[in-house]
């Protein structure tokens, strides 16, 4: 079973764990094209096992069309991208970058989707899929997929 991890944002899945059966499961490591980063209050990058602010950059970061403040709010610069005009998506999770390379999650900052219109929480999410067959184990933490 793979933990899949991201953003409408960000197209989705923008990190991915292979879970085993005894696994806590981190949020993983980036997906080919997509990069991810701990940022402080100032958007300067935290070392390893800082908690901070995810960020997402790479392929598949979008905009918000006609919404000007919802991209002031939710998208920024990104300082790190080899090419201009590239942006990173605040995730507004609160995320760990462990020694191993892979990333957790401490928290999450509303505890909602923020994907554009949905609304629903989390919580009544995975209640809703917990006991279904072939269906191990929901919660935001292990379960995120947007």
């Amino acid at each position: 079973m793979l933990n899949l991890y991201g953003p409408a944002e960000a197209a989705i899945w923008s990190t991915w764990h292979e879970c085993s059966d005894d696994d806590d499961p981190p949020i993983g490591r980036p997906v080919p094209g997509k990069r991810v980063y701990a940022l402080d209050d100032d958007r300067r990058l935290l070392p390893v096992g800082c908690p901070g602010e995810l960020y997402i950059g790479g392929a598949g970061v979008g905009r918000y069309l006609g919404r000007p403040e919802r991209m002031a709010d939710s998208f920024v610069p990104d300082v790190f991208a080899d090419e201009p005009g590239r942006l990173l998506y605040r995730t507004g999770d609160v995320c760990v970058w462990r020694a191993d390379g892979s990333w957790s999650t401490w928290a999450v900052a509303t505890g909602r989707s923020r994907s554009e219109g949905s609304g629903w929480s989390w919580t009544k999410w995975s209640a809703s899929w917990k006991g279904r067959q072939g269906w191990a184990h929901a919660s935001s933490r292990n379960a995120t997929v947007g």
